[in-house]
């Protein structure tokens, strides 16, 4: 089960060690989540489900950037 914990102003997002594994995620993964509502006129509530997509950094110039 994921669990989410708060810090002052920022949440931690805690993902099982199984699930880690499979995906082959480590500690400088970065992710983003996405709504992923049926209908896109459907409002966004807590039973919405959401899409998780590793953001992979590229390398220009020998920096990392976002693309």
């Amino acid at each position: 089960m994921v669990k989410i914990t708060k810090s002052g102003d920022q949440y931690r997002v805690n993902i099982p060690k199984e699930i880690i594994l499979q995906t082959g995620w480590d500690e400088n993964t970065e992710l983003i989540i996405i709504p992923y509502p049926k209908d896109l006129s459907d409002p966004i509530s807590e039973n919405t489900p959401v899409l998780m997509k590793k953001i992979t950094l590229e390398r220009e110039h020998g920096r990392q950037f976002k693309p």
